[in-house]
């Protein structure tokens, strides 16, 4: 598979986690669309595939190319953004990566690989407070419900980066 071929499947995946998500949001835990801070799914989606791709996948120059990947998904979510709002994008993602997800990714498996749904609880509460900028107290039910999704998010980005760069 040549770099480019690599980096459009993991701009895909990454698109498509954040698609994912977004449904989660909508139509699991009832938030509104306009309530949704779509570039707050696409720091978790991209965290995910970037933390698992950097451990999991057998490839050359993991981090130039997720470089790339995260360089292409910002230019799609921020069409007509002028430099600073880019940058400023940029180091938010790298906050929420280094300062949040990067520590909580590797807990929503236990140490035996089964998804530990009271920390995916834990972690979609965090995840609701960014997306929406609310309180997830007042949602806990529709959370607890819609966790064990977060889990099996993360297996299936397990299973692609296993098949596609084994």
């Amino acid at each position: 598979m040549t770099r480019e071929e690599v980096i459009e499947l993991l701009v895909n995946q990454t698109i498509g986690g954040q698609s994912m998500l977004f449904e989660i949001f909508t139509k699991i835990l009832n938030v509104p669309q306009d309530k949704i801070q779509k570039k707050e799914l696409t720091y978790f989606a991209l965290s995910v595939l970037s933390y698992l791709y950097l451990r999991i996948a057998n490839s050359e120059n993991r981090e130039d190319v997720l470089e790339m990947v995260t360089s292409i998904i910002f230019q799609r979510i921020l069409p007509d953004c002028d430099v600073e709002i880019f940058l400023e994008t940029f180091e938010e993602y790298e906050y929420r990566y280094n300062d949040e997800y990067e520590k909580f990714i590797p807990r929503i498996l236990d140490k035996d690989g089964v998804i530990d749904s009271g920390f995916c609880t834990t972690l979609l509460m965090q995840i609701y407070e960014h997306v929406t900028g609310e309180s997830a107290e007042k949602n806990m039910i529709k959370i607890s419900v819609a966790s064990p999704l977060l889990g099996q998010y993360v297996v299936d980005n397990i299973d692609f980066i296993k098949t596609n760069f084994p």
